[in-house]
C-alpha cells in the first residue's frame, strides 16, 4: 500500500512539473504562443533565425518555410499552412481556398527543386 501512494505521488509531481515546463515555455516562447505554432515547429524556427512573430510577419510564410527546409527537408504543407494561418492569426483550416491553392502549388515547386 506505501508503495502504491509513493508511486502515485511521484507520477503526480512528475506531470505537474510537466505540465508547468510546458506552461512557462509557452510563456517564454513567443513564437509558440502563435496559432499553429508549437514547440517543434517554434524551436525549427528559432534554428533558422526566426525567433518572434514579428520577424515571421516581415518574413513571410513562403520565405520561412524555405529556411525551415534547410535544416528539416521534410517540412510538409501543414507546416507551411500552419506559418500562414500563424501570420494572419487563423487556424490554418480556416485560410481562404485560394490560399490553401497557392501555398500547394508553392509547396510542390519547393519540393521540385529539392529533389534537382
Amino acid at each position: 500500500m506505501k508503495f502504491e501512494i509513493n508511486w502515485a505521488r511521484r507520477y503526480k509531481v512528475r506531470f505537474v512539473a510537466s505540465r508547468l515546463f510546458f506552461y512557462l515555455y509557452r510563456m517564454e516562447n513567443e513564437l509558440a504562443k502563435q496559432v499553429n505554432i508549437g514547440k517543434v515547429v517554434a524551436d525549427k524556427l528559432n534554428e533558422v533565425g526566426i525567433s518572434t512573430p514579428e520577424e515571421l510577419r516581415a518574413l513571410g510564410s513562403k520565405q520561412a518555410f524555405l529556411r525551415l527546409q534547410t535544416v528539416d527537408s521534410g517540412a510538409c504543407l501543414h507546416e507551411l499552412m500552419a506559418l500562414e494561418g500563424a501570420i494572419r492569426g487563423i487556424r490554418k483550416y480556416d485560410l481562404p481556398e485560394e490560399v490553401k491553392a497557392d501555398l500547394k502549388r508553392f509547396h510542390q515547386l519547393s519540393q521540385k527543386n529539392l529533389s534537382e
